[in-house]
Order: structure tokens, then C-alpha cells, then sequence
């Protein structure tokens, strides 16, 4: 990790779904790995087809959602919706670009269902 990086909020991600649902150290492990990343307006966050093996989180911003056929809508930061990944189905369905100036983050799908599974083992 770069030493300029700077980690989400431990209460911002522990708002997130599922995430919410980790446990003492695991929680611990998922808040090393979760990186802030500014996107500028405009720009693509992710492509229809993409296969990155990420659960994306919008935490500040709007996004953009849209296909071949067009805008398929729009989502903020402030609404419920958010503290679900934005783009959690391989490969992605849609495009994403950022509709304002965002923050988001993009957490290893593997390493959160690793966490999540040891959670379940131990409890």
C-alpha cells in the first residue's frame, strides 16, 4: 500500500453491507485493506464486462449507471443503497462513471468472503 494512501473510516466501514457483519479481527484485517480512492467527475469507475473480483463501495458522490442503452440511473452517497457494493456480480452488468467528484473504495471480494466464512467458523 502506498504511504500516501488513506484507509476508510472504520465507522464508514462498519456501516457498510456486509462488512457490518465482521467480528473483532477480521473486522480489523478488512480495515487495513480498505483504501480510499478519489474519482474525478466524469470519470469511469468501472465497464460493463469488467471482471475484477471487487466489491465496490461509493462513500461520498453520486455515480452514473448506463449500458448500450442508455443511463440506467443514478446513485448517492447518502442514500441506503450505498452501503450495499455498487458493483458486486462478475462480470459487471452495466458501466459506472462518476456523476460528481466521489470517494469510493474497492474491497477484495476473496479476501471479504474469507473473513466473512472464518467469522461464521468461529462463531
Amino acid at each position: 500500500m502506498a504511504a500516501s494512501a488513506k484507509l476508510v473510516d472504520k465507522q464508514v466501514l462498519r456501516a457498510l453491507i456486509p462488512a457490518s457483519a465482521l467480528n473483532g479481527d477480521n473486522f480489523e484485517e478488512l480495515a487495513r485493506q480498505a483504501v480510499r480512492e478519489e474519482v474525478a467527475a466524469g470519470r469511469l469507475i468501472f465497464k460493463k464486462g469488467d471482471d475484477n473480483r471487487k466489491h465496490i463501495y461509493l462513500l461520498e458522490g453520486e455515480v452514473e449507471f448506463f449500458n448500450e442503452g442508455g443511463n440506467q440511473g443514478t446513485l448517492k452517497a447518502s442514500a441506503t443503497e450505498a452501503k450495499h457494493p455498487i458493483a458486486n456480480t462478475q462480470p459487471m452488468q452495466y458501466s459506472a462513471k462518476a456523476k460528481s467528484d466521489c470517494v469510493i473504495t474497492r474491497i477484495d471480494s476473496d479476501l471479504l468472503d474469507i473473513l466473512l466464512t472464518w467469522d461464521q467458523l468461529s462463531g
